[in-house]
């Protein structure tokens, strides 16, 4: 991956936790697997569950959120985003 398509990656994915702090945002990320998964994913009870606020640091290459549909608390490669629904 070169340097713009990390950046334009990072700028979304910083647009996806924005979003996710404040409501419930349907996104996709292609799975280890390479099948892709479209999941709506939350971070407003991230700090409740973990007693702390979330503060994603720019070496972690993982994005963590809570499944709605699951039910609990997921991750994801940031390189492997795709889209908000």
């Amino acid at each position: 991956m070169n340097r713009r398509d990390a950046l334009i990656i990072a700028h979304r994915i910083g647009g996806l936790i924005r979003k996710m702090h404040r409501e419930n945002v349907k996104f996709c990320y292609t799975k280890q697997d390479g099948t892709v998964r479209h999941a709506v994913g939350t971070l407003t009870g991230y700090q409740h569950s973990f007693h702390r606020p979330y503060m994603p640091r720019p070496e972690n290459t993982f994005v963590v959120y809570y499944d709605l549909e699951a039910k609990g608390w997921r991750t994801f490669h940031a390189e492997n985003f795709l889209c908000v629904e």
